[in-house]
């Protein structure tokens, strides 16, 4: 990798991840039902890589935007995947649904920003492989500025680091590859912020149903173009 391809690369990871640090180390603090807190440490990605792309000049080659290629269909996912949480889940109350909807979704697309807006720019020309996989050792890594077991956090369980740790980067390479194709093909940071906060917020139910309609979206995406 040459000089001028990894310093930004570096410079952002450290970026995200003292800032990370720093929020954590905050008190709590809510406004309302929203844990701003929770939502400034997934923001740490997000403010490192809005500062790397100011400050380093480096491109959006993917030319990816909220909107991406098709708004009609991110904007219909995107409310979907908002809705149904309200729509599935019972045994809680609306109040209780309404924080983790917004907090998680929020805390979801400052991480995105980072690893699949700036990242995913700043990597390319990469080989895939690296480029993915640096991708998701760098993720994990910065799990470190918030929790000294990120596997832990990651699975809800303990799991003996020699074989924590290379799982969850794998996973997480895993998902970068996919998510990452989804960005590359939607051209939208939404669809990857959705998929990432489903999983804490969404339920069973809404996040079978959300997931689908990305992974058709995604196998299918050249018939949509058309």
């Amino acid at each position: 990798m040459s000089k001028g391809k990894s310093i930004p690369i570096l410079i952002y990871f450290l970026g995200a991840f003292c800032l990370t640090f720093v929020f954590n180390k905050l008190p709590e603090m809510t406004i309302g039902i929203v844990d701003c807190k929770e939502i400034l440490c997934g923001w740490g990605p997000f403010f490192s890589g809005l500062a790397c792309y100011r400050f380093l000049k480096v491109p959006n080659y993917q030319a990816i935007s909220l909107n991406g290629a098709k708004p009609y269909l991110t904007w219909g996912i995107v409310f979907l995947a908002l809705l149904l949480p309200f729509l599935t889940i019972h045994k809680v109350s609306t109040m209780t649904i309404l924080s983790s909807v917004v907090s998680q979704f929020v805390y979801s697309f400052g991480e995105e920003f980072g690893w699949r807006h700036y990242l995913q720019n700043a990597t390319v020309g990469l080989n895939p492989w690296v480029r993915y996989l640096l991708i998701g050792c760098l993720w994990f890594l910065w799990h470190y500025s918030f929790t000294n077991d990120p596997v832990r956090a990651m699975s809800g369980q303990p799991i003996p680091a020699l074989i924590g740790i290379p799982l969850s980067v794998g996973l997480l390479s895993l998902f970068s590859f996919i998510w990452g194709d989804l960005v590359i093909k939607t051209r939208s940071i939404l669809l990857p912020t959705v998929a990432h906060y489903l999983p804490k917020a969404g339920g069973t139910v809404s996040l079978g149903i959300v997931v689908t309609l990305l992974i058709l979206t995604q196998v299918s995406w050249k018939r949509i173009v058309r």
